[in-house]
């Protein structure tokens, strides 16, 4: 590392409102021993702004997981720039990680930044001070908790899988799991602060499906209620064990990203194994309904190749679920993404690229096959119609 370890970290606005601990954030404090580290988050405006007069000739880092973050990265930047000529600024994140060169900022980290090997990385516990002031925003991962004392956590980093319109394989490497022992001692920590109710973030947590029953059994041991909001592989339920262990255990919810209900749409999306039949769908949603877990599901639409009846099947592949949630998400070109790469290649969206409007709300890409505008009409007029 160039530079020293940033005093100041400052967690961006993120889109959406739910507002979380930034498991990176507070992962870096814990593993930056000989630095004194303030965690500025600006969802909650806390603690007080900092004052950059008490920090000049220090360095200040930058958290920009999201590409819709890039203009206020850019903001933050210049003004310490601008006004104070000796402060250091460091950016890193995911999208921060897909730019070579960021105006205002000295140097970008383009991976995980605690400058440890993996299994040197000591679990970050955020103190009981910080947790209360997110659990008085009342803002949890998708709006969605079984208790009011809750936090996120992550038990291991990094997919092999290869799906183009994930660039986070890119950034966080293979996957790499933490030991169950260092697991055991953050869980305990946070429950003796409280904590009832933990949020599984992992881009693959059932990757290895025994450790996962192993993570399902020290969970129930410590009486932690917990679901997994970011994910969780569908295929990870063809493993006789799991739903046997989820039965009576202290899982409350899953999300469940089937992505799309089109074999053709998730050849585009080279998403292999994680494409399944509805009537397998169907059962497991049934199944899991019988056991008293909540299910979530995430489907992708607008994905270019993707016909107005690759579309619809998706849409109907949705509803026929009896699913507690149903999230339709627009097919974003993230930076660092196969998806990205082949929209700007082909001309699918506008160059330079607008980074504000890359959301999994609007879209931007138009193709031969489906125009932005048609893909939002479909997304409106599905919500119009079976999201009451």
């Amino acid at each position: 590392m160039t530079y020293h370890e940033p005093t100041v970290l400052i967690k961006l606005r993120e889109p959406g409102s739910c507002y979380v601990p930034s498991i990176g954030l507070w992962s870096l404090k814990a593993n930056w021993h000989h630095a004194d580290v303030t965690i500025f988050d600006d969802h909650l405006h806390w603690p007080l702004r900092p004052r950059w007069d008490e920090i000049d000739g220090h360095t200040v880092g930058l958290s920009a997981q999201f590409s819709c973050q890039h203009d206020e990265m850019l903001a933050w930047a210049k003004e310490l720039k601008t006004n104070y000529r000796n402060v250091k600024v460091i950016a890193g994140g995911a999208h921060a990680a897909t730019l070579d060169c960021i105006p205002y900022v000295d140097q970008v980290f383009k991976g995980f930044s605690e400058g440890l090997a993996f299994d040197q990385i000591e679990l970050p516990v955020v103190p009981r001070y910080a947790l209360e002031r997110y659990w008085h925003s009342n803002r949890p991962h998708n709006l969605k908790s079984k208790t009011k004392r809750w936090v996120p956590i992550e038990t291991s980093r990094g997919c092999d899988g290869h799906c183009t319109y994930c660039g986070m394989p890119r950034f966080a490497g293979r996957w790499k799991g933490f030991s169950l022992d260092k697991l055991k001692t953050q869980l305990q920590a946070y429950k003796d602060l409280g904590v009832k109710e933990v949020f599984i973030e992992d881009d693959n947590v059932s990757y290895y499906k025994d450790r996962f029953l192993d993570l399902i059994r020290l969970l129930k041991d410590l009486r932690l209620h917990w679901s997994c909001p970011n994910g969780i592989a569908v295929q990870t339920f063809f493993h006789s064990g799991i739903v046997r262990a989820l039965d009576h255990s202290t899982c409350w919810r899953v999300s469940l990203p089937f992505e799309t209900g089109s074999l053709h749409t998730a050849q585009l999306m080279r998403i292999g194994p994680k494409f399944v039949e509805w009537t397998y769908a169907d059962s497991l949603v049934k199944t899991l309904r019988k056991i008293k877990i909540k299910t979530a599901g995430f489907f992708l639409i607008g994905y270019p190749g993707e016909t107005e009846e690759d579309v619809l099947m998706t849409l109907r592949y949705a509803n026929a679920l009896d699913l507690d949630d149903t999230y339709i998400y627009i097919a974003t070109p993230y930076p660092g993404s196969a998806l990205y790469t082949e929209c700007v290649n082909k001309g699918y969206i506008e160059t330079p690229v607008d980074y504000a409007a890359l959301t999994y709300t609007q879209c931007i890409v138009n193709t031969p096959w489906l125009s932005a505008k048609r893909v939002v009409e479909l997304r409106d007029q599905d919500r119009k119609e079976n999201r009451k």
